[in-house]
């Protein structure tokens, strides 16, 4: 089954056929005529007020209901600052290379990153590592003038924004 970013974005249509498979976990498989029955189990996240969702037709209510056994809220990165610095020693991680891990990020990046609102959460904290190692890619360091790139998530606050240290070599280090 294809992960949906946003449960409320999806058509009302298929909202139903999600509903029907919930309510009796069987699925008609594409060009036959028999139901078949799976045991899953179903989690669903979004990003939105769900309740504001079902009162603009965007979330049927039965559906929201059938699915919210338990919730879970987690508030925004901006009300996390805490997890940044663990957040982006994973995803320095992750895209790091080949036998690579982080070793650490410079305080002066550290605090350019609590600085920042994140308005796209954790995706936006993603991007903005990637890019950081794309751009820096084991050359000089990077300042901040050349990490700035049009748009929000770089051109955080000048005085701020001091990527002094931030190179592919600073972050990441052979396993040893």
């Amino acid at each position: 089954m294809q992960a949906r970013d946003e449960l409320t974005e999806m058509p009302l249509a298929p909202q139903t056929k999600l509903l029907r498979f919930l309510l009796d976990s069987t699925v008609e498989r594409l060009g036959s005529n028999r139901r078949q029955e799976l045991d899953i189990r179903a989690i669903a996240a979004t990003n939105r007020n769900p309740l504001d969702a079902v009162r603009h037709d965007h979330l049927r209510e039965d559906l929201y209901y059938r699915l919210n056994v338990f919730s879970i809220t987690l508030p925004p990165l901006r009300e996390r600052k805490d997890d940044l610095e663990a957040l982006a020693l994973h995803f320095a991680a992750k895209h790091c290379g080949h036998g690579r891990k982080p070793e650490r990020i410079d305080g002066a990046v550290l605090d350019c990153l609590q600085a920042y609102v994140w308005p796209g959460n954790m995706r936006e904290l993603e991007n903005v590592m990637e890019r950081a190692l794309v751009l820096s890619g084991g050359a000089p360091p990077v300042s901040s003038t050349s990490c700035c790139s049009p748009g929000p998530t770089w051109c955080l606050s000048p005085p701020v924004c001091r990527w002094a240290r931030l190179d592919r070599r600073s972050i990441c280090s052979r396993r040893g």
